[in-house]
């Protein structure tokens, strides 16, 4: 059994709750700084404490995501952006380059930080597998491109940048991914089934949710 956490922006709190359990399988989607809310020291100590984590246990995997990535590669800046917060990406660039991943998969789910969408890839009806050799086969550029709601070039996001309503399906793909906050008017917050086994998980601090993939399934858990 593993958790997905979603984005976390600066809540601290949060991930020292989810270490806790060093026997816990967690897989984080990013997206860890640039909070509009929390102070610098607290996003720090998060990249330390889940730089800890990686490098001290085998059952942790954290996904490349667009905010931590806009300070390795300025072509690709995010909101909430500061100076303070770039030096202290610098000093840990090398860690993060090492041991941060564009996807995984776990029992059966594509995970990515904001979902590879069928708009985006270069066929609509590829299995998992061919997803994943495409994500591993491509550039960088096509990885991180950001779509035009976003004012980038591209009429679609890549796994980095895709939101929801750019987001489409690939038929008989299970896909988790965080990301996007946007939600339908009449969806509560928290984690949302956008599409049936498609599973938009970008929840804090609006609630305290992550969800547990199983041989079972998914199942969304509060704590």
């Amino acid at each position: 059994m593993t958790i997905i956490v979603g984005d976390i922006h600066g809540e601290l709190e949060i991930v020292k709750d989810l270490l806790q359990d060093k026997n816990q399988s967690i897989v984080w989607t990013g997206d860890f700084v640039d909070s509009f809310k929390k102070n610098i020291s607290e996003q720090i100590e998060i990249l330390d404490l889940i730089l800890e984590a990686l490098e001290t246990r085998d059952n942790v995997t954290v996904l490349v995501a667009n905010h931590e990535y806009s300070y390795i590669n300025e072509r690709f800046r995010a909101s909430g952006f500061t100076y303070e917060m770039a030096y202290a990406m610098a000093e840990r660039k090398p860690r993060i380059l090492r041991s941060f991943k564009w996807y995984t998969v776990v029992h059966g789910y594509l995970v990515t930080h904001a979902g590879a969408s069928a708009l985006w890839l270069p066929q609509k009806t590829m299995d998992r597998n061919e997803i994943v050799d495409f994500i591993e086969k491509a550039p960088v550029d096509k990885l991180a491109q950001i779509g035009w709601a976003r004012g980038g070039d591209s009429p679609v996001g890549g796994i980095l940048w895709c939101d929801t309503d750019e987001f489409r399906p690939v038929p008989g793909v299970k896909q988790v991914f965080g990301h996007s906050n946007w939600r339908n008017p009449t969806q509560s917050p928290g984690i949302w089934e956008i599409f049936p086994d498609n599973f938009n998980i970008d929840c804090f601090p609006r609630e305290r949710e992550v969800l547990e993939l199983s041989e079972l399934g998914a199942k969304i858990i509060t704590f």
